[in-house]
């Protein structure tokens, strides 16, 4: 998919509008969001529409345990800060379900429905931790900058206005990725502490997180019914 900037494009705003019409909500305004795209340039002036982002229900959190677990040695050094065996994360992940309402879990699915990214917002101290894990082959590939971006709005959105992340002195992949989002990064004895500072929720993040939220859905059921039809041969194409 490619990127849509808000001047003068008014082929996003017809995405959003039938976007939202395919769901029973409670219908809003449209004049908001046509608002929100012409007067507020300078807070959204692009959508990243690179990939779509699924937030994971609580039913499905068991597939986030399956992504951790196949993380290689060195990502998932990265994403923990330590070194981690297979029964730890076994034991995290049933915490994390149990107390589900505390974390919300954003998964970049493949075709064939593997989790290969995740941004993890665990809301249980009082401030907020934001973590990340991708793929070895998948890395490089800007799937971290869609995936912070994707948290930040999401904590922006429920009016949170700090959050932390912690990564290693040598994790110089996340520390570029936390400074491109800006991201204060303070290093102590060689280990880094990641103060993210969160704006306050405007019309248009409260919009796009909608929209985010919408077309996650849609390209997971999608996603779903094209593996169905290949499991059985269907002779369906979409």
């Amino acid at each position: 998919m490619s990127n849509y900037t808000h001047t003068g494009d008014t082929k996003c705003l017809n995405l959003l509008k039938n976007s939202f019409s395919q769901f029973k909500k409670p219908q809003l305004p449209h004049t908001l969001l046509e608002w929100a795209i012409t007067k507020l340039p300078n807070q959204c002036t692009e959508i990243n529409m690179s990939y779509t982002i699924y937030k994971l229900p609580k039913h499905e959190f068991d597939r986030y345990r399956t992504h951790l677990l196949s993380l290689d040695e060195e990502s998932r050094y990265m994403r923990f800060g330590f070194h981690i065996k297979n029964d730890v994360i076994n034991q995290l992940c049933e915490k994390w379900k149990l107390n589900s309402n505390k974390h919300k879990i954003f998964a970049i699915e493949d075709d064939n429905l593997e989790i290969v990214g995740v941004a993890h917002v665990s809301l249980e101290d009082e401030i907020p931790e934001l973590a990340f894990s991708v793929f070895k082959e998948h890395q490089g590939k800007g799937m971290g900058d869609a995936l912070m971006k994707r948290a930040v709005e999401y904590c922006q959105n429920k009016g949170i206005k700090a959050g932390c992340m912690v990564c290693l002195g040598i994790n110089d992949k996340i520390k570029r990725l936390a400074r491109k989002n800006g991201v204060l990064v303070k290093t102590d004895d060689g280990d880094s502490l990641g103060e993210v500072s969160i704006p306050s929720p405007t019309p248009v993040s409260l919009w796009h997180e909608y929209f985010e939220d919408n077309m996650g859905k849609l390209d997971h059921l999608g996603k779903a019914q094209r593996k169905f039809a290949q499991m059985f041969r269907f002779p369906l194409s979409f």
